[in-house]
């Protein structure tokens, strides 16, 4: 092998540690703080969506209520007439 050859070889093979070197830093810190970071927009997304859900079970409690009044209120008549 030339020297060439080798000053090649040794600097592949010390680029390939300090690559390895990193991927193996961000592998460790990074995944954490994504995860983190992933867990979070869900949970704000999901507290709002959870909030109109109850909203909108209560109105609708509400409206069959109202419209269940409105069919007592009806007196014979109106109910035969529809």
């Amino acid at each position: 092998m030339t020297k060439n050859g080798r000053k090649l070889l040794l600097t592949g093979l010390i680029l390939a540690g300090l690559i390895e070197k990193r991927v193996a830093e961000r592998r460790k810190k990074p995944l954490k703080k994504l995860s983190a970071l992933k867990a979070k927009p869900k949970d704000h997304r999901e507290e709002p969506r959870r909030e109109l859900r109850e909203v909108a079970e209560e109105l609708d409690a509400m409206l069959a209520e109202e419209e269940e009044k409105k069919e007592e209120e009806k007196g014979p008549e109106e109910r035969a007439a529809e």
